[in-house]
């Protein structure tokens, strides 16, 4: 608890010289992420205040939508990642990309971030209002506790997969697809290879695994091509005969 008790004792001394003329912008966002880390909602307003950044509630955890960010974190071998998140508060963001397990962070998870962008804004309008800006994460303030499963096979056409797409958005259940357009499968009895798509769905913790193998089941069940989510099948126990065998019979 050593880190708390540091950044909540910073954010106070910082608080103490708010309404002077020494303290400077980035000694305020300084205050702001020390604020949010302990959790100090009140000393984050008070210095979201102070640099003019509007905020919806006046008291309590603040959780508002204030656009897409790029958040900034380690990854396992030493490299990093960019996970697309939404910007909740002056230095809060929740995932919103489901990561491979193994990773120490997922979808739904709420990190502190430094609001110092990483990039520049790009000078043209129109690069601006493509733009997500980057920001490096500072901490975990509040895991989701979402697990990511895998699933792989044959692209489908492109209705059924914007139906697909609206099933998993519907639920807010987090999906990502990981494979580029060159990604292909194998056709099981002509051997021609098959546009292919593999990716991760992140579910939230009161969301069983027998919950999401039925709803894969059943959105997929007029394909095609079958998908296959063998990770899934077998931590359920249902049908892992049949995902070994579309895994095999489409070199998956």
């Amino acid at each position: 608890m050593q880190q708390l008790g540091d950044n909540a004792k910073g954010a106070g001394i910082l608080r103490d010289l708010l309404d002077s003329e020494e303290i400077e912008q980035q000694d305020v966002w300084r205050m702001v992420v020390m604020a949010t880390a302990a959790e100090d909602w009140e000393t984050v307003r008070l210095g979201a205040a102070k640099i003019g950044m509007p905020l919806k509630s006046s008291e309590g955890p603040i959780e508002e939508e204030m656009g897409l960010v790029r958040i900034i974190l380690p990854a396992p071998d030493g490299s990093q990642r960019q996970v697309l998140s939404v910007r909740t508060g002056p230095a809060t963001a929740r995932l919103a990309l489901p990561q491979p397990p193994g990773m120490e962070y997922n979808a739904g998870d709420l990190v502190v971030f430094e609001p110092q962008l990483l990039e520049p804004i790009p000078e043209s309008p129109e690069e601006q209002e493509n733009f997500v800006p980057p920001f490096a994460a500072v901490s975990m303030l509040r895991p989701g506790g979402y697990t990511s499963w895998f699933f792989d096979g044959a692209a489908p056409s492109q209705a059924d997969w914007t139906e697909f797409n609206d099933v998993m958005a519907e639920r807010g259940w987090p999906m990502w697809v990981y494979s580029d357009d060159n990604y292909t499968v194998t056709h099981p009895t002509s051997g021609e290879p098959l546009p292919g798509v593999f990716g991760w769905i992140a579910v939230p913790p009161d969301v069983s695994p027998v919950e999401l193998d039925a709803l894969l089941d059943d959105a997929t069940e007029r394909w095609v091509h079958p998908l296959a989510w063998l990770d899934l099948a077998k931590a359920v126990d249902v049908e892992v005969e049949r995902h070994e065998r579309i895994t095999k019979e489409y070199g998956l």
